[in-house]
C-alpha cells in the first residue's frame, strides 16, 4: 500500500551501501540532555536527515529546526563589527526529541556491532574516528531488534 509506514525490517533492508550505524566516539555526547534516564548514547544513524541515537534502553530521534537571520540583517551586523560567533548565535534553533523506550526488556541489554563498513566518520575536533556498522543487533530478552 503506497504511503504506508515501513516496518523495522523494511527500514533495515532500505539501508544504502553508504548508510551505517555509527559508533559514538563523542560526536553525540555521552547522554542526551534532559533524557539521561535513557542511558549512554552508543550509536547513531544519520541517514534520515536528523540523527536517530541508540542507547541500551531505546531510541532518541532528534529533530532540529534552524532559522537563520536574513542576509540583510547578517550584513548589517558584520558592518557593525560583530564577530562571526556572535552573528551565529542570532540563529533560532528549535530542538524536538522523540523517545522510544524498550518495554519489559532486560536492563543489561548489549548492543553488538556487526559488519564494520570500510569507511569511517570524522567530527570536527574529535581525535577519534567513528566507525560504521551494517548491523547492531540487541542481545537481550528481545530477539535482535535491528
Amino acid at each position: 500500500m503506497a504511503g504506508s509506514p515501513k516496518s523495522i525490517g523494511s527500514f533495515k533492508h532500505s539501508l544504502q551501501s553508504s548508510d551505517a550505524f555509527i559508533e559514538n566516539a563523542g560526536q553525540y555526547g555521552l547522554k542526551m540532555t534532559a533524557f539521561e534516564d535513557m542511558g549512554n548514547i552508543l550509536y547513531g544513524y544519520e541517514g534520515l536527515g536528523m540523527p536517530v541515537l541508540f542507547t541500551s534502553k531505546g531510541l532518541i530521534h532528534l529533530h532540529r529546526k534552524v532559522e537563520n537571520i536574513s542576509h540583510h540583517e547578517e550584513e548589517k551586523l558584520e558592518k557593525q563589527g560583530l564577530p562571526e560567533e556572535e552573528i551565529e548565535r542570532k540563529r533560532k534553533v528549535t530542538d524536538r526529541v522523540i523517545i522510544m523506550e524498550w518495554l519489559n526488556s532486560n536492563p543489561d541489554v548489549k548492543i553488538i556491532s556487526e559488519e564494520q563498513t570500510a569507511d569511517y566518520h570524522t567530527y570536527g575536533t574529535l581525535k577519534e574516528n567513528a566507525y560504521g556498522y551494517k548491523k547492531i543487533p540487541l542481545q537481550s530478552g528481545i530477539q535482535n531488534i535491528i
